[in-house]
Parts: structure tokens; sequence; C-alpha cells
């Protein structure tokens, strides 16, 4: 999966973009992490806060993973 980020330096956040359709729900999915999903309840983004406490991209990788086993509609095809 390729994911493109964003960094917000003066918010300390980050966005990873999964596609490029548009976001109708945002749901938490972690203290520090919200999914964007689309109208068919697949995700197609996550916002990161405290995004410089991360050890690496390595790591937020491994936590969008994570993130996107937990969403039932997000192992559809």
């Amino acid at each position: 999966m390729k994911m493109n980020i964003k960094y917000d330096k003066i918010a300390d956040a980050a966005y990873v973009y999964i596609n490029s359709k548009k976001a109708v729900k945002t749901i938490r999915m972690q203290d520090n992490i919200m999914a964007d999903l689309d109208v068919e309840g697949k995700p197609v983004g996550f916002e990161i806060l405290s995004y410089s406490k991360l050890g690496d991209l390595s790591e937020v990788k491994e936590m969008i993973k994570k993130s996107l086993s937990a969403i039932p509609s997000a192992t559809r095809a």
C-alpha cells in the first residue's frame, strides 16, 4: 500500500493519505490516531497527533496497518 504523508510542524500532526476519495466520517482509532472514512466506510486517510513523539516512519506504518485491520470495511474487496 502506498502512503503519502504530510506533516504540520506547528500542530505536530501528520496526515497519511491512503487514497483521494472524500472523507465523510472520522473515527478515533487510538488516543493519537483518527481515521477518515469514505461513504462505504473504507479508510481514505489517518491523522496522527503528537507525531514527533513516535519513533520512526516504520512505527507509523505499523500503527496504520494495525488501525486498518480494526476497520471491518478496510478488509473487504
